[in-house]
């Protein structure tokens, strides 16, 4: 049931950006909507905080194993070489940052 409530608080929050942003265009250019089912959103705001440096690609991997395909923290941190006490530590903190990031008041 936590994997499904941080999926759909990440997407509600990927769609609350999309709605209330503001975005320049130019002749150029058109905008690109968010996928709005599914895991590829939650994939798409994982990417965005990676590219803009609230998380780390390690982090977003830890999230995205534990959290979306509900791998055993064990076998996650295992893959990205880290034990699994700092695992979730580092998921933890990563998690924290996101939600600030994404100003989610129900953390």
């Amino acid at each position: 049931m936590l994997e499904n409530r941080a999926a759909h608080r990440l997407i509600y929050a990927a769609q609350c950006a999309r709605r209330t942003g503001t975005v320049p265009l130019d002749e150029n250019t058109a905008p690109q909507p968010l996928p709005v089912v599914g895991d590829a959103a939650v994939d798409t705001v994982l990417q965005r905080a990676v590219d803009d440096g609230v998380i780390t690609e390690v982090e977003a991997e830890l999230i995205g194993r534990t959290r979306m395909d509900s791998e055993v923290m064990a076998k996650a941190a295992s893959a990205v070489g880290m034990s699994t006490r700092t695992a979730f530590r580092h998921r933890a903190a990563a998690e924290r940052r996101l939600v600030a990031a994404l100003n989610i008041t129900d953390a």
